[in-house]
């Protein structure tokens, strides 16, 4: 048996045992993978292999479990919310965000457009902006669902038959990969030039949202007047 999956028995032992919640069948696993991994450990020869194949099995039954693990301490549970959201964006299409060029919102501010290039434009530019910051957000809470325990996970690779989460992590952790920045002056020289066209999309949105609101209201008075004269 290899060490990676005894190292993977010996930390879901360690974590099962921090946890505060009365979880019993998973503490009754905890502890019988841990007097498996003792004995394994300790055994020789012909002992130790049948030892090996207790072991194994009681580490692979105590993983496939993990979705029923305390929330505190199940494996990947930061990555859940994150999975979700993305589902809910587009469940049918890998390609998560359209990066097709889109008209500059000035012209939608100084009324250079007709009025159904204008509506056409705000919704493509909206679009546009609002996948911009999606996958900025995705990635600030990626950056912060990645823990430790996320990377010991992933060491361990896969094991047994039930591996989407581990999929989805790392997926997610590839797509949004930082390229290039090879030292910490030029990450930071990027990220604060990221950070400086978030804000100018935020006034952006801010400055469409207040013309389009404008539209409604006028919108909702002439239907107003047109219910108060028909009654």
């Amino acid at each position: 048996m290899s060490q990676k999956i005894i190292s993977l028995g010996k930390h879901l032992v360690e974590k099962l045992d921090e946890s505060k919640k009365d979880d019993l069948l998973s503490r009754w696993m905890a502890h019988y993978v841990a007097e498996q991994i003792e004995s394994y450990e300790t055994l020789s020869g012909a002992e130790k292999e049948e030892a090996g194949r207790k072991c194994f099995s009681a580490i692979l039954d105590l993983w496939e479990r993990r979705p029923d693990f305390p929330k505190e301490i199940r494996p990947f549970e930061n990555w859940a919310t994150i999975v979700g959201v993305l589902k809910e964006i587009n469940p049918d299409s890998p390609q998560l965000y359209f990066t097709r060029e889109r008209r500059h919102s000035q012209k939608i501010q100084d009324n250079e457009l007709t009025e159904t290039e204008e509506l056409m434009a705000c919704v493509q530019y909206i679009d546009y902006a609002a996948r911009v910051l999606i996958a900025n957000f995705l990635e600030d809470a990626i950056e912060i669902a990645d823990d430790k325990d996320t990377e010991k996970y992933l060491e361990f690779g896969q094991v047994g038959s039930t591996n989407s989460d581990i999929d989805a992590v790392g997926i997610l952790k590839a797509f949004f990969e930082r390229k290039g920045a090879p030292d910490a002056a030029q990450y930071t020289k990027a990220k604060k030039q990221e950070l400086e066209q978030n804000l100018q999309k935020l006034d952006d949105f801010i400055s469409i949202s207040k013309k389009i609101r404008k539209k409604v209201y006028i919108k909702l008075g002439k239907l107003s007047k047109q219910l108060s004269s028909e009654s």
